[in-house]
C-alpha cells in the first residue's frame, strides 16, 4: 500500500469516526459485510436475540424475516443496555433477575472473531440508565440503583484507554428517562422519574462535551409539553422527535396512559423565541412504551414495548419517516413477549457462523433478478 493509499485511508476512518459512524477495520479483500439489526429482550432475562437483515440494496429497509440466536451472558440479566461503538457491540450494566444485584459490567463483542471479553466496569451499579454514542465514547446517563433509588450519575467509557470516567452529573436524578445525540456534540436528556415521589417528569436538558455542563433547553419556558417517561428521542437535522412512552392522564398525576402524541421539537425555534414545540407528526399507529429503536437514514423503526391499555406487548414494528413526518406500519415480528426491547445496528461479515446466511441468500437472489 502506498503513502498515498495510507493516507486516504486515514482519512476516511477520521471522517467515519467524527461522523459516529460504527467502523471496524476494513475486510479483507473478498470478504463481505452485512448490517443486522438486533432485538434484546431486556425485561425477562431471556438469552434469546433477534434480528432481521437491513438491505444492502435498500439500506433504509430490511429484510421481512426475524431469525434468533443464543447470547448465554444475557440470561438473568434484566434493564440492561446495548451500544454499538466502532464495530463492537457492548452490554451494559443492568440486573441479575436472579440475585436482585445491580451490574457495573460490561462485554464486547466482536463480530469478526465472535468472541466476547469483559472490559472495564462503571462506577456505579445501574439498570434502566440511557446509553449514547458521544466524542468518540460510550456515555451512561442516570438510571435506577440499589435499593430502587435512582441516581444522577453520568460516566463515559473511552474504548481506546479502556477506561470509565466520571462526568457532570445530571442536574437531578433520572430513571426510565430518554436521550439522544445532536450534532455529534450534544446530549439531550428528557422525562424519566427521580427519588422524591417517583412520579415522571416533564424536565428537558442538554449536555456540552466540550464545557462538561448541564442546562435546561428551555431555561424560561416548561421543558416537555407533557411529563413522559419510558419513551424514545431521534434527532434529524435541526429537529428532536419525542415519541412513545407514558404521560399523565388529564390533571391527575398519579394515573399514567400511553401517550399516542409525538413531538417534534425545533431547535433553531428557541433562539428565535418562538413556539418550538410543534405535533407536525400524526398520531402513532400502535401505542406503546418500553419500545426499542433504530434508525437508518431518516427512519425511525420502533420495535416491541408495551400497550398499557390492554396490559400486552406490541408485535407490529411502526416506522417514523422523519422527513415526510409521516407513519408507516411494517410488519408483526410474531414474538408474544417482547415487553421490554433494546435494539442496535451492528455490521456482521458473511464468514461469521452465528447469524444465519438466510437473508444474505435472499440478497443474492433479488441482485441476481
Amino acid at each position: 500500500m502506498t503513502s498515498r493509499q495510507q493516507l486516504a485511508r486515514s482519512l476516511e476512518k477520521t471522517r467515519m469516526d467524527l461522523e459516529g459512524l460504527d467502523l471496524i477495520t476494513r475486510p479483507p479483500t473478498g470478504v463481505r459485510w452485512f448490517d443486522y439489526v438486533l432485538i434484546f429482550d431486556t425485561m425477562l432475562g431471556n438469552p434469546k436475540v433477534h434480528y432481521m437483515m437491513i438491505n444492502p440494496l435498500h439500506p433504509t429497509k430490511f429484510f421481512p424475516i426475524v431469525n434468533t440466536m443464543n447470547m448465554e451472558r444475557l440470561r438473568n440479566l434484566v434493564d440492561y443496555r446495548v451500544a454499538v461503538h466502532h464495530g463492537y457491540l457492548y452490554i451494559i450494566g443492568g440486573k441479575d433477575w436472579s440475585s436482585n444485584e445491580y451490574l457495573t459490567t460490561m462485554s464486547r463483542y466482536n463480530p469478526t472473531t465472535c468472541n466476547w471479553v469483559a472490559v472495564a466496569k462503571m462506577s456505579t451499579r445501574r439498570a434502566r440508565f440511557t446509553v449514547n454514542i458521544l466524542g468518540g465514547c460510550i456515555y451512561v446517563t442516570g438510571g435506577e440503583v440499589k435499593h430502587g433509588k435512582v441516581t444522577n450519575s453520568v460516566e463515559a467509557y473511552d474504548p481506546v484507554a479502556n477506561k470509565w470516567t466520571e462526568k457532570r452529573p445530571l442536574p437531578k436524578p433520572r430513571a426510565d428517562h430518554a436521550s439522544c445525540v445532536f450534532n455529534r456534540d450534544t446530549l439531550f436528556v428528557s422525562g424519566g422519574f427521580g427519588n422524591v415521589t417517583k412520579q415522571m417528569s416533564d424536565v428537558f436538558w442538554q449536555y456540552n462535551t466540550k464545557t462538561d455542563q448541564w442546562s435546561d433547553v428551555l431555561p424560561h419556558l416548561w421543558g416537555l409539553p407533557c411529563p413522559k417517561e419510558r419513551h424514545l428521542m431521534a434527532s434529524y437535522r435541526d429537529q428532536l422527535f419525542i415519541f412513545s412512552g407514558v404521560t399523565t392522564k388529564g390533571k391527575s398525576k398519579e394515573e399514567s396512559m400511553d401517550d399516542p402524541v409525538p413531538h417534534v421539537f425545533n431547535i433553531n425555534h428557541r433562539r428565535e423565541h418562538k413556539r418550538p414545540w410543534t405535533k407536525e407528526v400524526p398520531v402513532m399507529f400502535n401505542v406503546r412504551s418500553r419500545a426499542g429503536m433504530f434508525v437508518i437514514g431518516h427512519r425511525a423503526y420502533l420495535v416491541g414495548g408495551r400497550n398499557n391499555k390492554w396490559g400486552k406487548p406490541v408485535p407490529m414494528i411502526d416506522c417514523l419517516h422523519m422527513r415526510k413526518k409521516r407513519w408507516y406500519e411494517t410488519l408483526s415480528l410474531g414474538l408474544d413477549n417482547l415487553m421490554s426491547a433494546q435494539c442496535v445496528v451492528l455490521r456482521v461479515p458473511e464468514s461469521n457462523y452465528e447469524f444465519s446466511h438466510l437473508g444474505i441468500a435472499m440478497y443474492d437472489k433479488w441482485v441476481l433478478w
